[in-house]
Order: C-alpha cells, then structure tokens, then sequence
C-alpha cells in the first residue's frame, strides 16, 4: 500500500487533535505486526490511534519488521505522546523543528521556516561550501538553521514536551557466510527476485535509465526475465562520454522499448543549468535529463523509474587492499592462488588521499580562505557499511523521490534492499574487484551472474565513462552563462566562497579542467538565487 501526500504536523499542547499520518510505501509485515498494520490500512479513530501508540511505545522494535520505505507520525492529544519514525529504507527527508511548547515536523523544510522570513536568511553558511564541493551533510542535519532531520531507522519519542530519539534498526554484518562464489551468486538472485515481487504490482510498468553499464543493464534484464513490463531511457552524450553502442546493444538484446535523449541540445540550449524553484539544492546538472524521462514516462504510461542505484557500491569496490590470510579464510585454496598469482602483476589502486580528492576542479577559482577551509577538514574513506547506512539520508534524492511522487511516477530501486546491503557487508573483497590480465575486474557477482544473458560486449566491458567530457564542452559553449551567474554579484562571490574575478580570468583549458566543479558552484548560486525570493510560511 502506498500514500504520497505530503505529511506535517505538530506535536505538542496546542494540537487538541489525535492523529496517525504516513507517507511512502509499505509493502509487508510479519504476524506480529498485523495489527499496526490493520491500523494503518483503515481509518484511524482515537481509540486506534491509542492502541497503536501504546503497541510501539510498548515494543518500537515492531515498526523496523514492517517492510517499506515510509514515514509514520503518531499523536495522542490526551496523554501529549507521540512517536515519529522513518524507516530503513525511507527516502524522504523528514525535517523536525523544536520550540518552546511543540515539535514541528514536515517532509517539506519551508513549512519550518518562520512565517516572512526569507529562506536565505535561515541557511547554515557552513554548509554552503560543502554544497559547492558536492559533498553530503551529516544524516540528522539539515541546511537551514535550528531545523534538523530524522536519519533512516530512527524514531522519535515525544513526551509532555520531553523529546528522545532512538537507533532501531541498522544493518548487520556477516549474516552469509560462504567460500563459493555460486553460494553468494544464488542468494543475491533470490533476494533480488523476493525484492521485484514484494515491491512490483500487476499493473506496474517500469522505464529503466539504461546507461549500457553492468548496474543498469542488469537490472533491465532481471526484470525482463520476470516478464515486468519495462522499456529503456539512454542518456546520450556524445564524445568519450558515449555509452550507446551499449545500452543499443543491451536493448536490442531484450527485445525490449528504446528512447534516446540527446544531451548535446542541453549544450545548444544552454538548458542543463534550469532555473531552480526548490528549497533544496541539486549540485549537479542532471535534471533536465531527469524531466525530460518524466516526459517518456508520462507518454508511453509508465509509472516506475529504474536506474543502477547502488549497484557501485552493492556489488563493487573502491580498494584492491586485502590481506593473504583473509584470501585464505574466505576463498577456495586454488582460487587464491591465482588472486595472488594474478595480484603481482596488476597495478595497485591507491586509497583516497587525505586531502580533498577533486580539488583540482576548484583551486582555480575558490577563495583562499576556502581552500584553506576545505584543507582544515580530514577527508577519509568511509566504511561500506557507513555508506549503505547515508543511502536513505541524501537531501538530493529526497528532493528527486519528491518530484517524481507529485507527477505520478515512483522510484524503483531494486538494489536499495536491506537485505542486499547486508550480503554485500558479507561478500568477500576478491569477489568485488579480481585482478585478471594486468586489470582489476569490478563486479564479479553482476557479471558472473549475466554471463551468457547479456551481451558479451557488456559483460567484457572494463571501463568507466568519462562524464566531465560532457561538462568540458558545457562550459566552453556556455562560457557567457556560467560568468553570468558566478559574477561578482553571486552570493557565492559575497560569501567568500568563489573570486569571480579568477574566473574571468581563466583561459578554456582551465575551465575544461574545472568543468564539473564549475557546473555544481552554478548549481549552488542558482539555488541560493531562489531562496533569496522565498519566505517561511506559518508554522504547521
């Protein structure tokens, strides 16, 4: 079952009105759970809602055995008690606000911010230089002042005033334990296939973003060996950027629907940087492509998006570090051997260094103050399991899971399960990334397992696109446009974030070199930009 609409609310003494909300998608639950569930699916009355309060309060760890992606905010007028909790696998940001005599909550920030009061005025400064380098903020935080966020898993108590949030649900380590590589192989597939038939209705029909790599291909073809109804979206860029020959071959392959869209008229149009009528930012360039798939979707009638999602980080890796005795405990006795063997002839893959990675695209033109902002920061890997655990946190996706919702279509992530989370937590370093041939082979599983399904090219294929091309050409064919907006009156050159002046100065090869960088700091402005005309409604 399934609910949209957009939740906010108050707890507190001047609400004299009990009420149970939610949003998103629940999909099951286990006996124990029926009778929350019950309560869920039918109209709630006072005394409902009090058995239900009274059944979390009693037991909270329930609401993690119900499978779904949702938000669920519970109040009791008589005793002041309720409860706030997103789930696991929850994507919409719930933003909560606290004052004196309630605790505002709502799935949309504006409605937190005072009434006459413009957003910009309310925004984190701290946070806008993150936003510039495309980095994440923290999961319970959000970019405006005194407004804070429920991270996944968590719920909220709300007591007489009294305000506790607790951690249940989380992701567990080492739940398969298996030294065959067909063991890890079969119990993805059936994981995968529970996921398609727990979330996939009758009358779903899904558009998958095709990109032709090994996530997105995949994911086309699972579907199309359950006999899902689903077609395929490319994104074409031109150039070294140019995936075609494969999602053409993977389409062609599975029989099944194909639309391109022609990225380079983005360039033409100087349309890929759109004007931005939202409270979050999206600091990078792709949602025009993002609304012009709605446009597929909306024409051919279907209502589910699909991409890659997750696969990167389920099913890869992003370090060739792993010790013998491990390879030993976790490998058969000759597979091993050969890791090894083919090891010492393979290019080792450093990890990330200690300053920030992608600075190149920005020392050009950030203020020194900046970069001296960014090198006072310690920038370090985080665990797999840290990474699986922010998936439910980023503001980016809240913001596209909500644009998708208000035109009829859902988000399909058929590797955003929990479950696979915590097999992939279990599956061993040398089954993500296997030196073969002087190369390290990501993937292992994905391709194993669509070995002799997809096509061979798709299967050999090793690399990895490189999508700056793409925002090279942008910037040099728009050069006028990114100076316009990154000028000296851009709040970012007002803040001491960028030097406009820099930036006038720069030669073409510069700002090729810096394309992406320069791409997302526009991002940021045109966002800033929109604030600046916004105000804060009256509280919920």
């Amino acid at each position: 079952m399934r609910k949209v609409n957009h939740l906010s609310d108050f707890f507190g003494m001047k609400n004299k009105s009990s009420f149970l909300k939610w949003k998103g998608e629940i999909w099951s639950a286990t006996s124990q759970n029926q009778e929350v569930l019950h309560i869920l699916r039918n109209d709630q009355d006072d005394s409902a809602i009090k058995q239900c309060l009274l059944l979390i309060k009693s037991n909270p760890h329930i609401l993690k055995d119900i499978e779904g992606a949702f938000v669920l905010a519970l109040f009791d007028s008589e005793s002041q008690m309720g409860i706030l909790y997103k789930s696991f696998l929850c994507k919409y940001s719930v933003y909560i606000r606290k004052n004196e005599l309630s605790l505002d909550f709502s799935t949309k920030v504006e409605d937190l911010i005072p009434k006459g009061v413009y957003l910009i005025d309310c925004i984190d400064p701290e946070v806008i230089l993150s936003i510039c380098l495309g980095e994440r903020i923290n999961s319970n935080q959000s970019y405006f002042n005194e407004i804070q966020r429920v991270s996944n898993g968590c719920i909220l108590f709300y007591d007489k005033g009294e305000v506790s949030l607790r951690q249940i649900d989380c992701l567990k380590e080492n739940q398969h334990k298996y030294r065959s590589l067909n063991c890890y192989i079969d119990t993805a597939r059936e994981i995968m296939k529970k996921t398609v038939k727990q979330r996939i209705k009758d009358e779903d029909k899904i558009t998958v973003v095709l990109s032709g790599g090994m996530d997105s291909s995949s994911i086309l073809s699972f579907l199309n060996s359950m006999n899902v109804p689903v077609q395929a979206v490319h994104w074409k860029f031109n150039g070294v950027a140019d995936e075609s020959f494969f999602s053409r071959k993977v389409a062609s392959y599975e029989n099944v629907s194909y639309t391109e869209i022609d990225t380079e008229e983005m360039i033409c149009s100087s349309s890929y940087i759109p004007e931005w009528n939202y409270e979050l930012p999206y600091n990078h360039g792709y949602f025009p492509m993002f609304e012009q798939t709605l446009q597929v979707l909306q024409q051919s009638g279907s209502n589910k998006l699909a991409t890659g999602y997750l696969g990167d980080d389920i099913f890869g890796s992003y370090s060739s570090d792993i010790s013998i005795r491990s390879l030993f405990a976790q490998l058969p006795f000759k597979q091993s051997l050969r890791y090894i063997y083919e090891a010492l002839g393979t290019p080792h893959i450093s990890d990330l260094q200690q300053r920030y990675p992608r600075l190149h695209w920005y020392n050009k033109y950030l203020t020194q103050n900046a970069i001296e902002r960014i090198d006072a920061k310690h920038y370090s890997q985080f665990s797999l399991k840290d990474h699986f655990m922010s998936y439910s946190n980023l503001e980016i996706d809240s913001l596209l899971e909500n644009y998708y919702v208000q035109n009829g279509v859902h988000s399909f992530h058929l590797f955003h399960s929990k479950e696979l989370m915590e097999w992939s937590l279990s599956l061993p370093m040398a089954y993500k990334l296997f030196p073969s041939g002087g190369q390290w082979i990501d993937k292992i599983v994905l391709r194993t397992m669509f070995l002799n399904i997809l096509p061979k090219e798709c299967i050999r294929r090793n690399y990895k696109p490189v999508m700056t091309n793409f925002h090279e050409k942008y910037v040099i064919h728009n050069k006028n446009q990114i100076l316009s907006i990154l000028s000296e009156e851009s709040h970012l050159h007002h803040r001491g974030i960028i030097d406009a002046n820099k930036i006038l100065k720069m030669d073409n090869e510069s700002m090729a070199i810096a394309a992406s960088g320069l791409i997302t700091c526009c991002m940021t402005e045109v966002w800033l930009q929109g604030l600046s005309n916004r105000k804060g409604k009256d509280y919920v």
